[in-house]
């Protein structure tokens, strides 16, 4: 027995320290990609120009009909923070890219809150805690300038605040961060669907208090933001942001080999309680689940998923951990689910001893290269990578995520674009995916530029895209 209780903390100690490992690594990366000056992610420019804008005092959800054609997918909240921060740390992608990283940290440190809440134990806390840094998709999104992780921890803000609801204040907190997750990104209500189901179940009174709470600020804010810009921001939220419908395998396969643990065993909670995150769990799958029908998905759909994986797998060791027979079987869950997490990115394990082999270091030549194209050209320039133009001084001429929906849903012809495209004149175009399915595009530069270079370069996930650098003949 005592030899079976040896072997037993001898792997957890293993595990924790591998998991410590891990999020040095994390840190590496993220510290990283903090810094590095150019685009790690093709919407990071799009998340600074908007900022900038917005920073200028001028409306960001513009009439779509006026270039550059800019769809703005969220509401206003995270640039309305980074705005601010840009302040301190100037018109740099480095000051949103804090924001992310900063939210991932706390939202770490929430999850051991919440699992310690329950456990009482703090090796279970810092595992769960831990657990949530060894995934691929924290790896992914954590330090990039996107909307995603502010939404996140406010919603995991709010469910903390959601498990001491009986204290008055905490319920009035959780519904102010719900409402700041819903304004920072409209997809994060798994949240506060979540707690108003379970209230509902709970304390009957309280939810309806709650739902009103919830949605009548929601109301009262997206009338006044949607009358302070000319009926701009639902057209843009709701009518311009329709998505091309797909179905996503990639998003699937995600789903399936970074969950697939906790989609089976947190099976018990449904069986067992009124639990608040077996429903958080349940209507963040549902949403993912709707979003698999939308097409440029990616890896952060997984960002809120993975941190509930993280709190119930924490839940799970800590109902298993009395009986002394399944203490084996529970560290080998752990390490499964861990590997599940990793196993779609060395990075997780070796970025700390060979960054310039990964994103974003291994792009730091072309991204150089590029950026000096943009610079030396004497005229206008056209860059999918919204931050070469920026940095450089130059006009940013469309968005090419946004144009592309625009045209592929009939909201704007591509004949229209291409006449802007013209009148621009530009002496540098530069490309790598999305400018090259604009319709007539690729024709026009093929008669009117040359072939300049041709630059490799990694996505964060991994995809290999090639850089196109045509000059004006």
């Amino acid at each position: 027995m005592l030899e079976k209780l040896h072997k037993k903390y001898t792997i957890l100690l293993l595990l924790v320290i591998l998991l410590l490992f891990i999020f040095i690594n994390y840190l590496a990366m993220s510290i990283t990609t903090l810094f590095y000056p150019y685009d790690a992610d093709y919407s990071e420019g799009f998340i600074l120009t908007k900022s900038i804008r917005l920073l200028e005092g001028k409306n960001v959800y513009q009439d779509i009909n006026l270039p550059p054609f800019s769809i703005i997918n969220y509401p206003p909240i995270f640039f309305l923070v980074n705005s601010f921060t840009m302040k301190l740390f100037g018109e740099n992608l480095f000051s949103a890219r804090l924001i992310s990283f900063t939210s991932s940290i706390l939202i770490g440190y929430l999850i051991y809150l919440i699992v310690y809440k329950e456990s009482r134990n703090r090796t279970i806390s810092v595992i769960s805690s831990l657990l949530f840094f060894s995934s691929f998709v924290t790896f992914f999104i954590s330090p990039l300038a996107r909307v995603d992780v502010l939404a996140a921890l406010f919603a995991v803000l709010g469910i903390y605040c959601m498990t001491k609801y009986k204290k008055r204040k905490y319920l009035f907190l959780a519904i102010i961060f719900f409402i700041l997750s819903v304004l920072t990104k409209q997809t994060y209500i798994a949240a506060p669907v979540a707690s108003f189901f379970y209230l509902l179940l709970n304390d009957r009174k309280m939810s309806w208090k709650f739902l009103i709470g919830f949605i009548l600020p929601c109301i009262l804010i997206i009338i006044l933001i949607n009358f302070l810009t000319d009926g701009q921001f639902l057209l843009h939220l709701i009518r311009y942001n329709i998505g091309i419908i797909t179905f996503d395998y990639n998003l699937f396969n995600y789903l399936f080999f970074t969950n697939f643990i906790v989609l089976c065993l947190s099976v018990y909670f449904f069986k067992k309680s009124k639990n608040l995150f077996s429903l958080y769990f349940t209507f963040s799958l549902i949403i993912l689940i709707l979003q698999f029908f939308r097409a440029g998905g990616s890896a952060y759909y997984f960002f809120e998923l993975t941190i509930i994986t993280s709190i119930l797998t924490g839940f799970l060791l800590n109902y298993f951990r009395f009986n002394p027979n399944n203490q084996l079987f529970l560290i080998f869950i752990i390490f499964l689910q861990l590997i599940l997490f990793i196993q779609r990115d060395t990075r997780v394990l070796l970025f700390i001893f060979k960054p310039n082999d990964y994103p974003p270091l291994v792009n730091l030549v072309t991204d150089e290269k590029i950026s000096s194209y943009a610079q030396n050209s004497t005229g206008n320039v056209l860059v999918e990578h919204a931050t070469f133009a920026r940095i450089n001084n130059k006009e940013i001429s469309i968005e090419p995520s946004s144009v592309y929906e625009l045209e592929k849903n009939k909201i704007l012809g591509s004949s229209e674009i291409l006449r802007f495209i013209k009148s621009k004149n530009c002496t540098l175009i530069a490309f790598y995916s999305r400018f090259n399915l604009i319709e007539g595009l690729r024709d026009y530069i093929e008669k009117n530029y040359r072939l300049t270079d041709e630059l490799n370069w990694e996505s964060l996930e991994s995809v290999s895209w090639t850089w196109k650098i045509y000059k004006k003949i």
